[in-house]
């Protein structure tokens, strides 16, 4: 029986394996040569786009996932270079594009050959021949081989080497592009997707990460994407959200950012159970006697809700909750509780106007199933 998703085949990560483990094999048959380098033999996209020099002249293209992080996240190689230099040769294939000059891509080692390059610069060494070992697959079967499978190689390659696995945002960046790939073919990922791709993901990962933590960082870009999808607006910048809500609650009442006479308290409703330390908080608060005369405000937001329906009923559940609190113990908690309208354009809604409009929603929602039972009916 033919797989739905061949390209998730986890044997496709263990030819890879096998791949790596025989390279002195693919050595000895001629497949593979060792050839030497200098770092000017290659150019960065990511990195060397205002270097005209290696834009016209490097041999090689980089061409590589962990690209994306070489800018900040390989001062522990770059170290371990500076002491003995590159040691594991970087893999290079044939470059088969014919609308570029390059003729070489390189396919593993972006971080060794730019952290080198950085070293000769701050030295005032000049590039020089040998100093990056490569291995150069000239059989044109065992290119395609490694072209067609460049990630699981990318991914593999780093796997072995627990001081230097893949990031948890590098590995993340390629789950992502994995799963919005599939969803440009007008598919969601949904549980048949997920069964056939945790395994393959978990395969290139298994050395350095638990099964438990690849389904963790699924869940989360499968969560993310969700909610840039949304008409829901994620206000996940923590500075951006705070400006925000500060300007809107300064034009209703320029008293409820002041500092001096309010108390601000902050509510993610993906993380709702937090309400339980902030009402302690609060508590405490409310019996000091420097604290009598400021007020406190509630301001609510969502992460992760993907519709409005979802978001304003979280709200209004957050709001019955805290009622039932203050009538238990016969007491006033906030004074003000607002929650951003993060789909329309009301800036912070007040508990009534967020109950108005889950009750319009839900008679909207009435209204549209009563009509289509009717459609039925007539038909």
């Amino acid at each position: 029986m033919r797989k739905k998703f061949p390209q998730y085949d986890v044997k496709r990560v263990r030819r890879v394996r096998e791949f790596l483990k025989n390279l002195d094999k693919h050595l000895d048959k001629g497949e593979i040569e060792r050839q030497d380098y200098k770092t000017s033999d290659f150019y960065n996209p990511l990195v060397d786009s205002s270097n005209d020099y290696l834009k016209a002249n490097a041999l090689c293209v980089m061409d590589q996932i962990r690209a994306g992080e070489i800018a900040t996240e390989y001062h522990q190689k770059k170290e371990s270079i500076k002491s003995i230099g590159i040691e594991d040769p970087v893999l290079i294939i044939p470059m088969n594009d014919p609308s570029t000059h390059y003729k070489k891509k390189l396919v593993d080692g972006v971080t060794r050959v730019t952290a080198l390059r950085d070293i000769e610069k701050e030295n005032g060494v000049p590039p020089a021949i040998g100093a990056v070992p490569a291995y150069y697959v000239v059989c044109p079967k065992l290119a395609d081989f490694v072209r067609t499978h460049k990630d699981e190689i990318q991914n593999v390659s780093n796997d072995p080497k627990p001081s230097d696995p893949n990031s948890k945002e590098t590995a993340k960046k390629w789950i992502r592009k994995e799963i919005k790939q599939y969803r440009s073919n007008g598919c969601e990922p949904d549980k048949e997707f997920i069964k056939a791709f945790r395994p393959y993901v978990l395969e290139q990962y298994k050395n350095n990460r638990t099964q438990k933590t690849i389904n963790k960082w699924i869940s989360e870009v499968i969560n993310e994407i969700k909610v840039e999808n949304s008409p829901v607006t994620s206000y996940r910048e923590t500075t951006l959200r705070k400006e925000k809500k500060k300007t809107l609650l300064e034009k209703m009442d320029k008293k409820l950012v002041d500092p001096e006479r309010t108390k601000r308290y902050e509510l993610n409703l993906s993380t709702s159970s937090m309400i339980e330390k902030l009402i302690g908080v609060e508590l405490i608060r409310q019996t000091k006697e420097d604290q009598k005369n400021i007020k406190s405000v509630l301001e609510i937001h969502s992460e992760s809700h993907t519709s409005e329906k979802s978001l304003l009923s979280s709200t209004v559940a957050l709001f019955d909750k805290i009622k039932a609190v203050e009538a238990e113990h016969n007491l006033k908690l906030f004074n003000e509780i607002f929650a951003m309208d993060q789909v329309g354009t009301d800036g912070m809604l007040n508990e009534k106007k967020v109950r108005e409009r889950l009750k319009k929603l839900k008679e909207a929602d009435q209204n549209f199933k009563q009509s289509k039972l009717t459609l039925v009916r007539s038909a």
